[in-house]
C-alpha cells in the first residue's frame, strides 16, 4: 500500500485506535483462555463474516453444513482452522475429503487473559500457510471470524506494510462491538522485522515491540467529500 493511501486511512480512522498501552488495559469479569464460544447460528448461504483478504485468500467464521455450497464455489485448495475440532460436523469433514481440500489446523489461543500471548511458533506456522500461494485458494477461519482470525490476518497485513491504524480499522470492521483491547495490543506490538527473520529461517529470539499508544485523531468532518476507503468486508481490490 502506498504512503498516500495509508495516510488517508489513518486520517479517517485513526480515532478508532485504542489509546492506552497494553499494561494499562483492564479486563472485567471472569478470565478464561478457553474457546470464544461456538460459531453464530447460520441458516445457509455465504458463511458469516466472510471476506477476501487478498485474491484467492479468504477469511470467515466457522462454516456450517449449510454454507458448504458457498465454499464449494470458491474452489478451495486449503482450509486453515484456528480452533479445535469440537464444532466440526460430519458434513464438513466429508466436504473436505470429497473436494480434496488440504485441511490444516493450528490452534491459536484467545486473548481473553492479559497473561496469554500467542506464541511466535504458532504465529509463524499460521503465516507460513497464509504466505504460501501454493495453498491458494485458501480460507482461514476461527469460530466467529473476529478475534483469532483478525489477529492472524493482522500479522499478515503488517508483513505487507500496512500501518497499525489501517490494520486495527479492518480488525474492528469484523469484530464490531466485540473488539478486544488485548487483541489490539497484540497487533500493535507484533514485531514484524524479527518475525520476518524467523520466517526466513534465521535463528533469532522473538520479542514483542514495546509500543506507545497510538493517539486518536479527530473523526473526519461530515462535510468531507473524498472517496471513502472501501470496506475490507467482501471482495478486495486486486492491488491487495
Amino acid at each position: 500500500m502506498d504512503p498516500e493511501t495509508q495516510q488517508k486511512i489513518i486520517s479517517r480512522h485513526g480515532h478508532l485506535i485504542a489509546s492506552r498501552p497494553s499494561n494499562q488495559l483492564k479486563v472485567k469479569g471472569d478470565i478464561t483462555v478457553d474457546d470464544s464460544g461456538p460459531p453464530s447460528p447460520n441458516n445457509g448461504g455465504p458463511v458469516k463474516n466472510f471476506g477476501e483478504v487478498a485474491p484467492r485468500f479468504y477469511r470467515s467464521s466457522f462454516p456450517y453444513a449449510a454454507n458448504l455450497e458457498h465454499l464449494k464455489s470458491l474452489g478451495l485448495k486449503t482450509i486453515l482452522t484456528l480452533v479445535n475440532e469440537k464444532n466440526e460436523s460430519v458434513e464438513f469433514d466429508n466436504f473436505v475429503d470429497e473436494n480434496g481440500i488440504n485441511h490444516i489446523r493450528v490452534e491459536v489461543p484467545a486473548h481473553k487473559n492479559p497473561e496469554v500471548v500467542i506464541p511466535i511458533d504458532i504465529i509463524t506456522r499460521v503465516l507460513k500457510v497464509m504466505l504460501d500461494k501454493s495453498n491458494y485458494p485458501l480460507l482461514v477461519h476461527c469460530n466467529k471470524g473476529k478475534h483469532r482470525t483478525g489477529c492472524m490476518v493482522a500479522c499478515y497485513r503488517k508483513l505487507h506494510g500496512w500501518s497499525n491504524a489501517a490494520i486495527i480499522t479492518e480488525y474492528r470492521r469484523y469484530a464490531e462491538e466485540k473488539f478486544r483491547p488485548l487483541d489490539e495490543a497484540f497487533i500493535s506490538s507484533f514485531n514484524t522485522p524479527v518475525a520476518s527473520q524467523i520466517l526466513k529461517g534465521v535463528n533469532v529470539q522473538y520479542f514483542p515491540l514495546d509500543v506507545k499508544p497510538v493517539l486518536p485523531t479527530p473523526p473526519p468532518s461530515e462535510k468531507e467529500t473524498e472517496d471513502e476507503w472501501p470496506s475490507p468486508v467482501g471482495l478486495s481490490p486486486e492491488r491487495w
